[in-house]
């Protein structure tokens, strides 16, 4: 035996060849290959690869990869072993059927190749998440399946980690080797996830599976395949006849009672065509599999998994085919990425729709269903509609499809679906949601803007940018909410707030590379009397959260220049079980309360000075302030400080000078709320301004460095707020914006403070004001039940109003909320993690009490 661990096969001269290769450089080695005795251990020893598969390909893949000298090998196959299989699925014998594939084929192989570890794993490739997968270096299927083919494609592509540039970590990327064969026909391809084409790129290579949706075989059947399915999906497992026996369409019995099912069903709907020769047909679904073209694409991918394990050679690229049904033929080319691929692009795909007065839902979910790029199986909808998440039809919850089974027969644009509209689906052809959008062919859609008027949320594609970049800020102040606890460093979560941005951003719009988009306002955390814009860069010192403090969180995004803001108060530490009290509880009630109150005053007609007015009343009801002269603005394109405000708490200078106006339909407003318990004056003191922005006004630099930095200002951020933290070299930053700043070119947002040992609480919103009513596209769940406190709104003008629903589009919405409230008056306020699920919808359905 060899000393240090080394293999007894060794003396055996198992690995020769192996180490022929390995140990030895030559012309064709990839460039990267270094000769190395090591590079076998690590196959043998470190590497672990996942089949996916353990059918005819997966017998075939185990063996190979086995005596290659691949020793971890998973396995995963969900089916047990039939009598049809042991004509060409080797590692199965007669006394195995009925067992588990996997673990009859890892079985056989650790008993015939001593030294291999193969785990199995009888379960669905779904029944694991990425924890599971992350663990392996190569991942090789064996399937014939293009569903799963297309979910293990997007898990790995939901596994990727992107870098700052948009470029992929090359770590993250676990590469996939995939298989298949029917009949005489084969194929191996290399996929890099997030490098070279993956499953969805070249989706329509496969032709599409003949498959029906489950809401056309429920409730619109047209074909006899419709009606087949039905009982075979549905009818069977309800009736379960011969006492629950599964679906058997080699027996005979089986077969002839769904024949009869399904006559019936088609008889009822008029459906002609039906035979038994036909339901056969639909029940079996056998594609032929020979056993030669398994070892030839199973040879193909376990070279390709020893070329990638090892570097000894470039990689496939990346797709080869085969065809011995007429001689031997072989061809190799390289499957290209697509720009919009559905799975690994971040560009929605785009549906044709000629007419969407005449084009229903089920339609839609039909095209998505047989279109040869979409290929989908039982897709449920979801879209942003007036300002909230709203699901069109889902069939996989009874109670969900149930509800939303009304909406399959209306058109899209009873539903509320515009040009441009962006639909979230979700399908069990992938782990993850994708994102497709609509594409009206009609001239209306074409004449958008086209007389050059300023863009406004009268136009649909401007309301899905605002929501979008919403739904982005609403993400990351959830994600900075969660991270919000004692011990956390303020600069790291603000710029964590700022990547998060950045990301986000980065990865919608992809093809219009002119479009503007990013961060709209730098992300804040100002904490207990610090009232706003404390956002340290490095160079600062920091602060470290603790317990019981009071944090205000404050950030924005923009799209195409449309800006949504939102501001959010939290106090680390506090929950249901053991909720703050005390001035703290009051400064945080009283600013949501008011918040809340500005927002149901906000309406068209009203006055600016109305709401003023309304802030004030509530505040004092905690015994608190609102900070003195704050301003909430008109929101325009690339214009954070539009010309209509809203000012709270003013003096009499301020009364005299601030402008009072009416809001109209179509405008867009921050409402921003800021409350203290002590004397509602913000004041500067020694912190220096980190964020700051470009105005209007024109003035010729004297200072290299002062127009060095204006010209970085001008390309990257424009008009948008900015943070010195955001430059490469922050002391160059801190020395050009002096001058800038002297001339009013770049204009300071100053850090203020309350006085000592008092409380300031923050609330934003974006508000959109469209002629159906409010819309909220920023802001989460306020968890009341976490504040405690002694006072509460008294005035009876101010309760009746806070115990209506902020936005109201229809009576049957105005009854519903009516009702809704009487139910949550008492009810503690939902967790903020609903709001992941309905990011434009705000808790305002109840009433403040103490």
């Amino acid at each position: 035996m060899e000393s240090n661990g080394q293999f007894t096969d060794h003396l055996h001269r198992r690995w020769t060849n192996i180490r022929r290769i390995l140990e030895v450089s030559g012309p064709f080695c990839h460039p990267n290959f270094s000769a190395s005795d090591s590079t076998l251990e690590f196959i043998m020893n470190s590497c672990k690869i996942l089949v996916i598969g353990a059918g005819g390909l997966g017998c075939e893949l185990l063996k190979d990869l086995a005596l290659m000298g691949f020793r971890n090998i998973d396995v995963i196959d969900m089916d047990t072993i039939d009598l049809s299989n042991l004509n060409r699925q080797f590692l199965f014998r007669r006394k195995d059927i009925g067992n588990s594939k996997a673990k009859c084929a890892a079985a056989f192989i650790n008993s015939r190749i001593p030294g291999t570890n193969v785990t199995a794993h009888f379960c669905k490739i779904q029944d694991f998440d990425e924890t599971f997968y992350r663990q392996f270096h190569i991942v090789v299927c064996g399937l014939d399946s293009v569903v799963a083919r297309r979910w293990i494609n997007g898990m790995l592509l939901s596994m990727l980690v992107y870098e700052e540039d948009g470029s992929v970590d090359q770590s993250s990327i676990i590469p996939m080797i995939d298989g298949g064969t029917e009949g005489f026909k084969g194929n191996a391809r290399v996929i890099l996830p997030g490098i070279t084409a993956c499953i969805e790129c070249t989706l329509d290579l496969y032709p599409p599976q003949v498959t029906y949706p489950l809401c056309t075989i429920a409730n619109t059947p047209r074909l006899p395949e419709h009606c087949i399915e039905y009982v075979k999906l549905i009818q069977w497992g309800k009736e379960s006849p011969f006492g629950g026996a599964p679906l058997d369409g080699d027996d005979p019995q089986h077969v002839s009672w769904v024949y009869e099912k399904a006559q019936e069903r088609a008889n009822s709907y008029n459906i002609t065509g039906l035979s038994y020769r036909l339901v056969q047909g639909v029940l079996k679904n056998i594609i032929p599999a020979v056993a030669s073209t398994n070892a030839v694409i199973a040879a193909a991918c376990t070279t390709e998994v020893f070329k990638i394990a090892t570097s000894c050679y470039e990689p496939l690229s990346n797709y080869m085919v085969f065809n011995d049904s007429d001689g031997i033929y072989t061809y190799t080319y390289e499957a290209e990425k697509k720009e919009d691929c559905l799975a690994c692009s971040q560009v929605p795909r785009s549906v044709p729709v000629e007419d969407p007065a005449t084009m229903t839902l089920q339609d839609l979910i039909d095209y998505l269903c047989e279109s040869a790029e979409f290929q989908m199986k039982n897709p449920g909808l979801t879209a942003s509609v007036d300002g909230k998440n709203r699901t069109l039809y889902m069939s996989t919850v009874k109670s969900i499809e149930e509800r939303t089974r009304s909406n399959l027969t209306l058109s899209l644009s009873e539903l509320g679906l515009h040009d441009g509209h962006e639909l979230m689906v979700a399908d069990l052809t992938n782990p993850n949601t994708v994102t497709i959008k609509l594409k009206f062919a009609s001239k209306e859609a074409e004449m958008l803007m086209a007389d050059g008027t300023e863009k406004t949320v009268a136009d649909e594609i401007v309301v899905t940018k605002y929501k979008t970049a919403g739904e982005i800020v609403n993400r990351t102040l959830k994600t900075l909410l969660e991270h919000c606890i004692a011990g956390a460093s303020v600069k790291e979560l603000c710029d964590k707030g700022d990547k998060l941005v950045t990301e986000e951003t980065g990865k919608i719009y992809k093809k219009e590379k002119e479009l503007k988009k990013g961060i709209a306002f730098p992300t804040c955390l100002s904490v207990n009397n610090c009232v706003c814009h404390f956002s340290p860069i490095k160079s600062e010192p920091d602060y470290i959260l603790k317990d019981g403090d009071i944090v205000k969180i404050d950030l924005g995004a923009h799209i195409d220049g449309f800006i949504a803001v939102v501001a959010f108060t939290t106090i680390v530490g506090a929950t249901a079980e053991n909720p703050a009290t005390g001035r703290k509880a009051d400064a945080v009630l009283a600013a949501y309360w008011a918040s809340e109150a500005a927002l149901r005053l906000l309406k068209v007609g009203n006055g600016n000075y109305k709401i003023t007015e309304g802030v004030q009343k509530v505040s004092e009801a905690f015994k608190c302030k609102p900070i003195e002269g704050m301003l909430s603005h008109q929101l325009k394109q690339f214009k954070i400080d539009g010309e209509k405000t809203i000012i709270q708490n003013p003096n009499d200078a301020q009364k005299k000078e601030h402008e009072k106006c009416e809001f109209e339909v179509h405008e867009v407003y921050a409402m921003d709320v800021l409350i203290s318990t002590g004397e509602g004056v913000g004041k500067e003191q020694d912190t220096k301004v980190a964020i700051f922005k470009k105005t209007d006004e024109n003035y010729q630099l004297k200072l290299k460095a002062s127009r060095a930095f204006l010209s970085e200002v001008k390309s990257k951020f424009g008009t948008m707020p900015f943070n010195l933290r955001h430059f490469e070299e922050e002391t160059k930053a801190r020395m050009g914006v002096v001058e800038c700043v002297s001339h009013k070119i770049i204009e300071p947002f100053q850090v203020l403070y309350e006085r000592p040992n008092e409380f300031v609480a923050q609330f934003k919103h974006t508000v959109l004001l469209l002629p159906n009513g409010v819309s909220l596209v920023t802001g989460l769940d306020f968890p009341e039940d976490h504040y405690k406190s002694e006072h509460s709104v008294t005035d009876p003008e101010m309760k009746e109003l806070l115990s209506h629903a902020v936005s109201k589009s229809g009576k049957k919405k105005k009854k519903k909320a009516a009702a809704e409230v009487k139910a949550q008056e008492s009810a503690p306020a939902a967790p903020a993690a609903a709001a992941a699920e309905e990011t434009q919808k705000v808790s305002t359905d109840s009433t403040p009490n103490a």
